[in-house]
């Protein structure tokens, strides 16, 4: 089947993911053997003394394609499933001929078996952060001041694609939350991926420090922010319904300075 996918960044950027082939077998599929019409027609005749059908193979099958050196018989096998599963899926897909050229059989694959490929490919990845106020030269911020916090780059939707004869499974990915958090600040969960501090702006995505990090090791505090990831998937393009949440985490360090004032008189 083919995987492939799409995305947008913080920035509103576009950008693709690779398509990939990947293999993996269905739950019920078609298997070619080792046979050609005329080897088919001669086993089946030593077995008996004479050519028969039986099971899945008609006396009419083998007799079509007797005189065939060329191309193979397809059979079909399940794995995984119930007997009367098996049974409908040999019944609706019968053993078929391929000469060399022609397409080998495929048969419908089940919506789930393309989810799940498109689900295993779709990576979410950590989150990049920045913060302001950043202090020239070390980046510190200060202590009991809002502390801006916000995804600074990567993607905020992607949509991963499976597609395998002629149906396609998408699942869609958005980032619906960030949360930040730290020892010495209280927790914030914030909707969508936070604002890029701007003159004018205002957001609720941020953090007061209470403490400085001056006597933390390497003299910063320890941040974690958590990327909460809403999961639908489509089928042939019909919205079927959500999956689990995913979430993923970074932690990152923030030096936390304290300004000291003076009154003289």
């Amino acid at each position: 089947m083919n995987v492939w996918g799409s995305g947008t960044t913080a920035g509103e950027d576009g950008y693709e993911i690779p398509g990939n082939t990947v293999w993996s077998r269905p739950p019920c599929y078609y298997f070619e053997l080792p046979h050609s019409g005329a080897e088919a027609y001669a086993q089946r005749s030593s077995f008996t003394g004479g050519p028969t059908g039986g099971g899945k193979w008609t006396l009419e099958m083998l007799e079509e394609y007797k005189d065939e050196d060329e191309g193979n018989w397809w059979d079909t096998g399940c794995a995984g499933v119930s007997l009367d599963e098996a049974i409908e899926f040999t019944e609706n897909n019968p053993v078929t001929y391929v000469f060399p050229g022609d397409p080998i059989p495929v048969p419908d694959i089940p919506p789930e078996f393309l989810l799940e490929a498109a689900h295993d490919a779709l990576e979410l990845p950590a989150p990049e952060v920045s913060w302001n106020p950043q202090r020239q030269g070390d980046g510190a911020t200060l202590v009991n001041m809002p502390t801006w916090f916000w995804l600074d780059d990567g993607p905020v939707d992607l949509e991963v694609h499976a597609e395998a004869a002629g149906n396609r499974a998408t699942v869609d990915a958005v980032l619906s939350e960030m949360g930040f958090s730290a020892a010495t600040a209280e927790s914030v969960v914030c909707d969508g991926f936070g604002i890029a501090w701007a003159p004018g702006a205002t957001s609720d995505c941020f953090l007061e420090f209470r403490r400085s990090s001056a006597n933390q090791p390497g003299q910063t505090t320890r941040v974690q922010a958590q990327s909460h990831w809403s999961v639908e998937w489509f089928f042939n393009d019909e919205l079927q319904g959500p999956l689990d949440p995913q979430t993923t985490q970074q932690e990152f360090l923030v030096p936390v300075a304290e300004v000291q004032a003076r009154v003289t008189g």
